[in-house]
Parts: structure tokens; sequence; C-alpha cells
């Protein structure tokens, strides 16, 4: 019977200390307040993304979506996909690392032609 208990208390000790660990290694990105626009014959938009974790990223997904809202809310919300293909992982923050290799750049481009070009110009 005390072998039940101790196995139990050790189980839970073991899954505190996993939980713990997996909390602490959360990746710790940070998204630049501003986004640049070019314009030339499409709007080119750039966002600065900086991996301040201690090792890659693997498997990123982001997306830039445009939403368009009303007095009642968002009524219209559209995905604009990456003007290069999508990163599959992100360098680790390195102090020592001359070409900044943990900070990227996201880089969308925006039709002339389409309905929400004219709502950027406050970007």
């Amino acid at each position: 019977m005390s072998e039940l208990i101790t196995g139990i208390i050790s189980g839970l000790v073991a899954s505190t200390v996993f939980y713990t660990f997996l909390l602490l290694v959360r990746p710790k990105i940070q998204v630049s307040g501003k986004a640049c626009k070019a314009i030339e014959d499409e709007t080119l938009i750039r966002i600065k993304v900086v991996n301040r974790t201690c090792c890659i990223l693997t498997n990123v997904k982001y997306a830039l979506n445009f939403c368009q809202s009303s007095g009642d809310g968002v009524h219209h919300v559209e995905e604009i996909l990456p003007h290069k293909t999508r990163l599959e992982f992100i360098d680790r923050y390195s102090k020592t690392d001359e070409n900044a290799e943990y900070a990227i750049r996201f880089s969308y481009k925006i039709p002339s032609h389409t309905s929400y070009q004219n709502r950027l110009n406050g970007l």
C-alpha cells in the first residue's frame, strides 16, 4: 500500500515539474508596434518580428488579416497571403549574431486595385 501512495505522489510531483518546465520554455516573441509601408505598383507592408527565446522556433505560423468594421462590430475579415514563401523556423536569439538572424521581416503585397488599399493611409 505504501508503494502505491509513493508512486502516486512521485507521479504528481513529476507532472508538476514538467508542467512548470513547459511554462518556462514558452516562446518569447516580440512584434514591432509599427509596420513599414512602401508604395510602388502595389503596397508592400513589412512587419518585424524578433525571437527572444534561447532556442530555434519551428513550425512558425503567421497571418495578416484585414478587418472591416462597422458600428456593431467586425463584419468582414480577409486574410492577406505573405509576399514570399512562409518561414519554417526563426533562429534563436544571440547577442553575438552580427547578422541578426533572429529578427525577421514578414512582407505582404497588397494589390492597388483592392477595396482596402485606400484604408491603409493611416498606416
